[in-house]
């Protein structure tokens, strides 16, 4: 997935504007979510920022079940 200058990517943006279904759809197709903005926010960060707890939470257990890239 790629990201702006600042980090950010469309998991952020989805994240962070609750859209549930999108941040889904992404995880589903392989969204990385370890990675962090320039600010090292992730995109669960950003959702719990946001008041989506259970978007953060989400990205935190597909965070957990990823595995690890190289």
């Amino acid at each position: 997935m790629e990201s702006n200058g600042d980090g950010y990517t469309t998991l952020h943006g989805a994240a962070e504007n609750g859209c549930a279904g999108n941040v889904k759809l992404l995880l589903g197709n392989g969204a990385d979510t370890t990675i962090r903005t320039s600010s090292e926010k992730s995109a669960a960060d950003l959702a719990r920022q946001q008041g989506y707890e259970m978007i953060a939470t989400l990205l935190e257990t597909a965070t957990i079940s990823q595995p690890e890239r190289r």
